[in-house]
């Protein structure tokens, strides 16, 4: 076979590229992943082999990107959680509100689901929760978030204390609560690459009418990347969690977490205790926050 003449060094995709040299720079620039760059140029009909794009994002536009594994942890026992800022969407009335996500990724198979909110509050993060059961189809047994404000009331390597309220949601569905270390992103690693991957795959380059608009991309967003060829385990996460973690994982709850608007020293709870016929989990907490003040 003979190569063919190229006068400059390079190909016809290359060619194409510089012909939308200025768009590409543009993305670089502002963060967009080569990979999702790719997928933006693809849309407009333009497709080029992978490691061309990042070349020519290197040499032509300042670009490129190193990815560093990490290990695995054992089929259905950990999830990892973390919120990562997206930017400033419309929020009606004009408005322009910042968009955040709250990330779940499965630490074994690294399927994932996002909850998307304007806001970081215990309602918020007890309602991605409530709708990550779901996904999933059952509870894991250990959550690792970040040290979030609803979730850690002090941070503490050894030993933090969590917020009554979440404690008592914790309690409610089984899980485990071990948040990871203050300035240590190395003890959730999963989730950080996957906030990153939000980040740059799903937010970059876009466009969104409202939340809802968001939530709806969102969720077919979600299918394409749980049924895709994972960067560093080489497999799909949909098939290694159903095969592998589904069966490990406790029962979905039956129903959700009432939507109450919290006030200072309220559960956002109402759930039986699971362990103590009778108990109310959260009348606790109220009558604590009434005056009797914490123990």
């Amino acid at each position: 076979m003979v190569r063919p003449v190229r006068p400059d060094g390079h190909g016809q995709g290359w060619a194409e590229l510089e012909g939308r040299r200025e768009q590409i720079a543009k993305w670089v620039e502002g963060g967009v992943p080569v990979v999702k760059i790719g997928i933006l140029l693809a849309r407009q009909g333009v497709v080029v082999a992978e490691r061309t794009l990042h070349r020519f994002a290197a040499e032509r536009c300042g670009g490129g990107k190193v990815t560093t594994p990490v290990d695995d942890g054992p089929p259905g026992s950990e999830l990892q959680v973390d919120f990562g800022d997206l930017g400033l969407i419309p929020a009606g009335d004009g408005r322009r509100r910042k968009l955040r996500a709250l990330v779940f990724t499965a630490c074994f198979s690294r399927y994932m689901f996002v909850h998307l909110t304007f806001s970081m509050t215990l309602e918020e993060v007890i309602a991605g929760c409530e709708d990550a059961w779901q996904f999933f189809s059952g509870v894991f047994r250990v959550l690792v978030p970040d040290n979030m404000s609803p979730v850690v009331a002090r941070a503490d390597a050894v030993n933090p204390r969590l917020t009554r309220e979440w404690l008592e949601y914790a309690q409610a569905r089984g899980f485990v609560t071990d948040p990871a270390r203050v300035r240590h992103p190395r003890d959730k690693p999963r989730v950080e690459a996957g906030v990153k991957f939000v980040q740059g795959n799903f937010f970059a380059g876009e466009s969104f009418l409202d939340l809802a608009d968001a939530r709806s991309k969102m969720a077919a967003w979600l299918e394409v990347a749980n049924t895709r060829v994972h960067g560093t385990t080489r497999q799909v996460p949909a098939v290694v969690f159903a095969a592998q973690e589904v069966p490990c994982l406790l029962a979905a709850p039956a129903g959700r977490v009432p939507g109450a608007v919290l006030g200072a020293g309220q559960s956002p709870c109402r759930l039986p205790h699971p362990g103590r016929p009778g108990v109310v989990l959260g009348a606790v907490a109220a009558r604590r926050g009434a005056g009797d003040g914490p123990r």
